[in-house]
């Protein structure tokens, strides 16, 4: 979504902004009072990034002001209701990256904002009074671990949302209650439906239940650039095939809670609108690379998925990022007897061909990444750490450009490794670091 983010914010920060004598930027300054800051009033576009405000209480006069940047502010934990109180016209608020735990009623009252980032904050509930913001057109809630609400009828009210974040939203112990659309998936969809103008959407999801009814709404189907699924005990059937018809995917995180030995994740063709029955395998029908996710570029499964292999996420030719962690299961990453169902075209298909980083972590089972040798062109990093059973890489002399890559690895199993042959093992021998999971359970804090 970055792009997408940095564009919107620029477009609406410049429209009719030409005066560039009313810039005011001060980022990284050390300031630590807003009195420091100097005039306010006439200044357009202001940058207060990255200095060292703890609160805010001031109400500075700024009749003019368009855009408004406290990002990063790392020990701001407190901004007064009447801050906002002469900034009528702002369009452009960011106030990501801070200690806040709650938004200043006056922010309720910026009727001409267009784009509020508030990522990477500790805020813990948004006020029913977001809802006034009628013209706001970007909202970023991304990264709020610790946002325990969000009242029902606030996203719904915000008619002109275009780019919507709530990636990794939501505390462990939302809080409950019929009112809070945090805590029931399908309420959050029924928020979401309402927004006719949304266009790029990253979500949370955290039942498969939610989930069918996600992908069974056309225009959430489309507009979804990330996907956090997260996954908690108890028996449930996730189909990966469910999630083919989001064209425009490019992250997926599915992340399983402790005990989750029932939940069974698999890929089976079948129509989008008859999903009840996860069935059988990838091998019992046909499927052809072009229909699925071309645009998916990074995917991370963590937690013990009841799964034997990925070979599915060859159904992804432009993956960058691989990540794979705490799987009790997963014997192989890509099973070359499953290759056989899918129609890849193409006999020397390469499934790696756009990987930068490959990270296998804690896979007490895995034996195979592939079973021959691959060219790996755009390989920058593979980290392999806890896998006992996992004897030889995938790599010949020739693959990652020669040897262009960094292999991050446990010591002892560096040692073990089987190579294709002398000349791989020369090739490669430098490239090895100490595992970076390794480190961090040496410096105790893993």
């Amino acid at each position: 979504m970055h792009d997408v983010i940095r564009d919107m914010a620029l477009w609406i920060a410049c429209k009719c902004e030409k005066e560039k004598h009313k810039f005011f930027v001060e980022a990284g300054a050390q300031l630590t009072q807003l009195s420091e800051v100097g005039i306010w009033e006439g200044s357009k576009r202001m940058s207060l990034m990255a200095n060292s405000f703890k609160r805010i209480h001031e109400v500075p006069r700024c009749p003019d002001l368009l855009t408004l940047f406290l990002s990063d502010n790392r020990l701001l934990r407190k901004i007064g209701d009447g801050f906002f109180q002469f900034m009528d016209i702002l369009n452009v608020l960011d106030l990501s990256g801070t200690l806040i735990r709650e938004l200043p009623m006056g922010i309720s009252k910026l009727n001409s904002l267009q784009y509020l980032n508030l990522s990477g904050t500790l805020i813990r509930q948004l006020p029913v009074e977001l809802k006034m913001l009628v013209n706001l057109k970007y909202l970023n809630l991304e990264e709020n671990f610790e946002l325990m609400r969000i009242p029902r009828g606030v996203i719904s009210s915000l008619s002109s949302l275009q780019v919507l974040g709530m990636y990794n939203v939501g505390s462990l112990e939302v809080e409950r209650g019929e009112d809070n659309i945090l805590w029931e998936d399908n309420m959050l969809i029924e928020e979401l439906q309402c927004l006719e103008h949304l266009n790029v959407l990253s979500s949370t999801i955290k039942r498969v239940s939610g989930l069918q009814s996600y992908v069974n709404t056309l225009t959430l189907l489309n507009c979804t650039r990330a996907l956090r699924l997260e996954l908690f005990p108890g028996p449930q059937s996730l189909n990966i095939w469910w999630l083919t018809n989001m064209k425009n995917l490019e992250v997926l995180v599915i992340v399983c809670g402790e005990n989750s030995e029932d939940l069974v994740v698999d890929v089976v063709m079948e129509e989008i609108e008859t999903h009840d029955d996860a069935g059988g395998g990838l091998g019992n029908s046909m499927i052809s690379r072009e229909t699925c996710f071309n645009s998916l570029n990074a995917l991370n499964l963590t937690g013990s998925l009841r799964l034997k292999d990925l070979t599915w996420i060859i159904l992804a030719p432009n993956l960058t990022h691989l990540f794979v962690r705490y799987n009790m299961h997963i014997e192989e990453i890509i099973s070359v007897e499953k290759l056989d169902d899918v129609q890849v075209g193409d006999e020397n298909f390469n499934p790696f061909f756009k990987l930068e980083y490959l990270i296998l972590a804690e896979l007490p089972e895995l034996k195979s990444i592939y079973p021959k040798a691959l060219s790996f062109p755009s390989l920058k990093i593979i980290d392999v750490y806890k896998c006992p059973q996992l004897k030889k890489l995938p790599l010949n002399s020739s693959s990652a450009n020669g040897g262009k890559v960094k292999i991050e690895a446990e010591e002892r199993w560096w040692k073990d490794v089987e190579w294709e042959d002398d000349s791989t093992k020369t090739t490669f021998l430098p490239c090895f670091v100490p595992s970076r999971f390794e480190l961090v359970s040496i410096g105790g804090r893993g």
